[in-house]
This record gives C-alpha cells, sequence and structure tokens, in this order.
C-alpha cells in the first residue's frame, strides 16, 4: 500500500525507512511464554479489531514474525513494552535469539 501511495505522489519508495510497532509479550522459555500469554489475553481478549501486531510464545515464535514483517519490508521492530514489572530474561532471549537473524 505504502509503494502505491508513493507511486501517486513521485515518491522513491525505497527512501522510507519501515519500521513497525509490536506488542511484547514473548517469555523466555514455555514458562515465560505461559506467564506472558495470560497478560496478553488480559490486555487483549476483549478487544474485537483482530489485531496481530504482537510478539508472543517464544523466541522461536517471536522469529517467525519478525521474519514475516522484514519480509514484507519492514527494516525496525519497536517493541511496546506495556506495564511492568518488565521479564528482563524475555528481553534479553528476545536480543540474543531473534534480533541477531536480522542484523
Amino acid at each position: 500500500m505504502l509503494d502505491a501511495w508513493c507511486a501517486k505522489v513521485g515518491r522513491d519508495p525505497s527512501a522510507i525507512v519501515r519500521t513497525i510497532n509490536v506488542g511484547f509479550y514473548m517469555g523466555a522459555d514455555e514458562s515465560g511464554a505461559k506467564r506472558h500469554e495470560a497478560l496478553y489475553q488480559k490486555h487483549w481478549s476483549k478487544d474485537t479489531r483482530g489485531m496481530t501486531g504482537f510478539l508472543r510464545g517464544t523466541p522461536r515464535a517471536a522469529t517467525d514474525v519478525v521474519a514475516s514483517f522484514a519480509a514484507a519490508g519492514a527494516y525496525r521492530v519497536n517493541i511496546a513494552l506495556r506495564e511492568g514489572p518488565y521479564d528482563w530474561d524475555a528481553l534479553e532471549a528476545f536480543a540474543a535469539d531473534v534480533m541477531p537473524k536480522f542484523a
């Protein structure tokens, strides 16, 4: 869609750095993923919009999600942390296990 708008206004779409903002509900392992899934359900289970921009599950699942964003043209991924306390193990797992695959 962005490329189509760029064509309409005569702008080079490759000059735009594409960024996606995602909710962070990933766990460092299965136990953490279960904990964060409960938090995700608390925050979003009643939302009827069907939004899909969340990192959920384990680093393996998050890798698949980030890969789909990269395939769609995203250059940056911003993580939205909804509320603390934050799971530092999950954030470290994301930085160590997921992001290096896209550097």
